[in-house]
Formats: structure tokens, sequence, C-alpha cells
């Protein structure tokens, strides 16, 4: 319970009675004591006329993806013959954020007020929707009557989907770009469908075109496909958080994108998550069963507290895959002593296959060096972060010159350019 505006002055108007009684004397002694009990009287009636005849609805509105803005709605419906008064304030627990600002409503009777609020979902697996905070103010508008909402709206954060096909560089046709589609032109025939913009016309089926009135192109299943391990670092350097998030739940949606987007293509891929040890792997496998086993795979992981080591993954990769494929890294970039172990790995494994090393950039400590502050502390700050950044890019050094492709962005676009580089690579490997 809290005192309204209306209360409070009723209180101070009290208060002044009560000084004057004590200056003056007479009739102001009896005064102050009359309002003040007819006001701890009207507000005990105000709490027992209080009515909950109002109900309280929350649903999602979009599927929760992990790092993606999500939308739920709140619906307030009220029962009862007169105007309701309310405030409302959502507190979010650890797993997801938003803002939380108090809401003003003012629903009439027999009506209903629907509003939509914004969250993002910051970790993977099983969570709830938070603690909903209400206050109601009272019949004549002396208190606030708080309540508190603990209906349990359980769901489960999933890794991120593409939301659109990735573009390749370039333009056709009067400057639109050209979307990259698998065009395959042997193998087995593998079903028809309708003639897409940046189809190859080589593909067009005449005779079904004739039949249904419109253009259909043939797809036929690539009799070579690409063989793809994802391998992820779970290791207690992805603890640290960048972009709202931590390291690892930037790597796993980089991983569920790229898994998606390869198994349109048709090509075989696997998922192996390691710390000093192997920890989770799926077998090579391709189409909607193969990535729903990856995806259950990523829902699953969080971060160890073990120091990574990466050769023991290398060996398993090793035995998994028989013919050249794309091995993709997801993992952080440290001082070269520290990645003696990838080092290590990439000699192991690039001799046979293309090796792709993912890690998220630095911008913070950029944004450091870049803008000076005017603080005593500020030299050393920039000295630590100077030297850690030299170390980075002496270990990407390092991995390029055993022929290993390194890939460092910020994480609104490490996705898309591993996802550019898996494109303009597929054909070459």
């Amino acid at each position: 319970m809290s005192f309204s505006r209306l209360t409070q002055l009723i209180l101070i108007f009290i208060s002044v009675l009560a000084l004057l009684s004590i200056w003056t004397g007479g009739i102001w002694q009896l005064l102050w004591r009359v309002a003040l009990v007819c006001l701890i009287v009207l507000i005990v009636i105000e709490k027992l006329s209080l009515t909950n005849a109002y109900t309280i609805k929350r649903c999602l509105q979009t599927a929760p993806l992990l790092g993606e803005r999500c939308t739920y709605q709140l619906t307030l419906t009220n029962q009862t013959s007169q105007m309701l008064v309310l405030a409302s304030q959502s507190a979010y627990p650890e797993t997801l954020e938003g803002e939380q600002p108090i809401q003003a409503w003012r629903i009439a009777r027999h009506s209903e007020e629907s509003r939509c609020f914004d969250y993002l979902p910051v970790r993977l697996g099983k969570t709830e929707l938070g603690t909903l905070y209400l206050k109601q103010l009272g019949r004549w508008g002396l208190c606030w009557w708080t309540r508190q909402v603990n209906e349990p709206l359980e769901f489960c954060v999933q890794p991120a989907r593409l939301k659109q096909l990735p573009i390749i560089n370039g333009t056709s046709g009067q400057g639109q770009h050209k979307r990259c589609l698998p065009n395959a032109s042997g193998g087995e025939l593998l079903d028809l469908r309708e003639f897409h913009y940046g189809d190859n016309l080589k593909s067009v089926d005449w005779k079904a075109t004739a039949r249904r009135g419109k253009p259909i192109v043939r797809r036929f299943e690539r009799e070579q496909r690409l063989e793809i391990v994802l391998l992820i670092d779970c290791g207690r350097a992805g603890r640290s958080y960048i972009g709202g998030m931590d390291r690892l739940h930037h790597y796993v949606n980089v991983a569920a994108k790229l898994a998606e987007f390869a198994s349109l293509q048709g090509d075989h891929i696997a998922c192996l998550a390691y710390t000093h040890e192997v920890l989770h792997t799926t077998a090579m496998a391709s189409g909607f069963n193969g990535l729903q086993r990856i995806r259950s795979l990523l829902s699953q992981l969080s971060v160890g507290n073990e120091t990574s080591n990466p050769l023991p993954a290398a060996l398993a990769v090793k035995q998994l895959l028989r013919h050249r494929g794309l091995i993709v890294f997801l993992t952080e970039l440290e001082q070269p002593e520290a990645d003696a172990q990838l080092l290590k790995a990439g000699q192991l494994l690039a001799s046979k296959h293309q090796i792709l090393v993912a890690t998220l950039a630095e911008p913070e400590l950029e944004t450091l060096i870049t803008h000076p502050q005017d603080t005593w502390l500020y030299p050393y700050q920039q000295f630590a972060a100077l030297e850690y950044l030299q170390g980075r890019l002496a270990s990407r050094q390092h991995l390029q010159r055993l022929g290993l492709s390194v890939i460092a962005a910020q994480p609104a676009d490490l996705a898309q350019q591993v996802l550019t580089y898996y494109q303009r690579r597929r054909a070459f490997i």
C-alpha cells in the first residue's frame, strides 16, 4: 500500500491543524484528531471495498529467439461497473532484458485494454516472463493497493534463425540483387517448383510450365555435397559479455544460421562442442532432421569453467571427416601463448581441409584507444588494451600463415560475414 497525492495533501492539512493546536489549543486539538480518525476509517473502508474483479493475461506475440527482440502482449479486462485506475511494472529475470517503465492504465467499465512490450532473450533454455507488479487506486483515490502476479508463463529460448536468404555481391537485371540459389545441373531429379528470380533458365521444365500455365523449374540432387563441421568453444573465455550477451551465445547464433543455410544447399553438417574435451557432438547429416539435431545440441550449450583446448576436438573431427570439407572454429583469439593449442589443431587439419576461425572483435577496446579520456587511469587502460589487441593480431597472423582463414567482426556482422565466406568458397572446397 502507498498513499496517493490526495491522501498526502490531507495529511499535510491534518499536520497543520495539529501544529495550530499546539500553539493555540482549544478546538484545534479536537479537529485534527477527528480528521485523522475519519481518514483512517475511510482508508479501512476503501480497503474492504476493494475488488479484484479484473483479469490479467499475458501471451507471447513472437517466438522467443536468442538475441532478437521479441514481443508479448499484456491484456487487462475491467469487469466492474466503475473506472479502473492501475499502474503496472514488469520485472524480468536474468535471462531476459527489457525496459521496465511504470505503465499507467485507465480502463473504462466492462472493457479491456491491451499493450505490447519488447524484451530481449540473452540466454538459451527454459525461462519465465517474470513477475508483474500492479497497484490499483482505491474507490475514493486515497491509496494505491498493490498486487503481485506470479502466474508462470514459461517458454524455451531457441537459437536464432535466418530471416532471409543471404545476398551475394553483384547485380543483375536493372540493378537488382541476385539471390544465391543452388542451381544443380546434374544428378538425380529431386522435385519441381515455381520459378524464382535468379534461377538458371536451363533448369526450366517447359512441359510442366505448359501444363501449369506458369514457369516451373527442375531441382536436382547434387552428386557431390560439401561436408561441414562446426566447432563451438564452450570454455570460460565465452563468459564475457559483448553486445548484451555472452560470447558463447553469439557463437551459437552464428552456428545456427550457418547450419540452416547449409542445409538449404543440401550439404552435410555436423556440430561439436568442446572445452578441454569434447562435450557434445552430432553425426554428419543433411536436411531437416540433421538441422533439428544441431539446433537441439545448440540449445543445451552453456559456458564451462575450464580453459579450452581444441586439440581433442580436432582429433575427433579428423575421424569424422573422410573427405575434404569445411571446418569452422567459433572461438576466442587471445595471446599467441594461449592460442598454442589452436595453432596445433590448425596444423593437424589444414593439410586436408579448409579451415575458418570466426571470432568476435573488440569494439570497446578499439574505442578506448581511439577516444582518449581525461583520467589518471586512462594511460594504463590504453596500454593494456593495446597489448591485448596486438596479441590477438599476432595470433591471427600465425593462423593465416598456416593457411587458415580468420574472420573477426562485431556481433551484428559476424554471422553475415561467415555466410558470405561459405558462399564464396563452397564451390572451391
